[in-house]
């Protein structure tokens, strides 16, 4: 495992995407395709940080991607096309476009399948993180762009719980606009997809989900974040903060959209300092979402936009839902920062 370090900040990665040396004193910067995920955490396994020192925990990213290029799978892995893929005897691999393939969908770049205990309460001394680390996602533009693209969901949890001590993606610019970039556009089928997934999972994060810093920009086409069949997302800070010069736009999905079952957002607490900002509930077309807000940010929210879909409680097709959002007094869902622009559009 390696690091990096920036403030007096240091950074353990358990995968990262870094420039090499051309000589000189010249980077050269990595731009590298995946077909699959990069990280998969699987039928009960666990990752975690070294607790042996209690006072010395390292702070992990699970994946970092610095001054480089990081592009997900575009379509789902044709089998055979990586070594060592193999499908079960006797099972039928599903075909899409006629070609066989290791799974119907474009996968995430982490995922993480029947690890932990999601169907304990976090309380319960059984309860057990499959994932405990300090971030999911770091993205680092420093002295070349840092990005990443993504065609399907950043982060799925299937029937897992994971924790985050920190933000739970972290985007951080040098100061330039664009000179970190989350660029995310989902293929979404008739399959409820955001970017991060739940299903039947629970997900615990110290700080941000999303935080933009520095002049990074994030541009997402689908949902945010989604749940499905008792879900739990828990956030002590905001579902999206914009930073200093910052600027994130999202189009064709909705900050939170819930699927079946008892699903629940909380969003407990306003992580990370906004200087000059109040708690705002008046945005226009956000439907009385607070928003912590900088008098020189810019905040647009089209006409007709949803801010959470699926919420509340009914029946379709004989199959139950009860979804709710909490956020408690004096929180912010969205938090925008001096000089920032956050654009929603249906």
């Amino acid at each position: 495992m390696t690091g990096f370090s920036r403030d007096d900040e240091v950074i353990f990665d358990f995968i990262e995407v870094i420039p090499g040396s051309q000589g000189g004193g010249q980077l050269n910067p990595a731009n590298v395709k995946v077909l699959d995920r990069v990280l998969a955490v699987l039928d009960g396994s666990t990752i975690a940080p070294d607790k042996s020192n209690s006072s010395n925990i390292p702070r992990v990213s699970l994946l970092t991607i610095l001054d480089s290029r990081l592009t997900g799978p575009t379509e789902p892995p044709i089998l055979g096309s990586i070594p060592g893929d193999v499908f079960p005897v006797g099972s039928n691999p599903p075909q899409v476009d006629g070609i066989p393939r290791t799974r119907p969908a474009i996968p995430p770049f982490i995922e993480v399948l029947e690890s932990g205990t999601p169907d304990l309460s976090v309380s319960d001394p059984a309860f057990e993180w499959a994932v405990e680390t300090h971030s999911a996602m770091v993205i680092r533009g420093e002295l070349h762009q840092g990005i990443l693209e993504a065609s399907a969901p950043l982060v799925s949890l299937f029937q897992s719980t994971m924790m985050t001590t920190g933000d739970f993606a972290n985007v951080q610019g040098s100061g330039t606009s664009g000179s970190a970039q989350l660029l995310a556009s989902l293929q979404q089928s008739n399959v409820l997809q955001g970017a991060v997934l739940l299903n039947n999972s629970q997900l615990q994060v110290g700080g941000h989900l999303f935080n933009f810093l520095n002049g990074a920009t994030g541009q997402l086409i689908g949902n945010l974040t989604a749940l499905a069949n008792d879900s739990v997302l828990s956030v002590n800070g905001a579902l999206l903060a914009v930073g200093l010069n910052s600027s994130f736009s999202l189009s064709g999905g909705s900050l939170v959209a819930f699927g079946f079952g008892t699903n629940n957002v909380n969003v407990t607490g306003t992580s990370g300092a906004c200087a000059g900002c109040t708690l705002s509930t008046t945005v226009p077309n956000l439907s009385g979402v607070p928003v912590l807000l900088h008098p020189s940010a810019t905040v647009s929210v089209g006409n007709g936009f949803v801010p959470y879909a699926g919420v509340g409680q009914g029946t379709i097709g004989g199959v139950d839902f009860n979804n709710t959002v909490t956020v408690s007094p004096g929180a912010a869902v969205l938090q925008v920062d001096q000089g920032g622009t956050l654009v929603l559009n249906p």
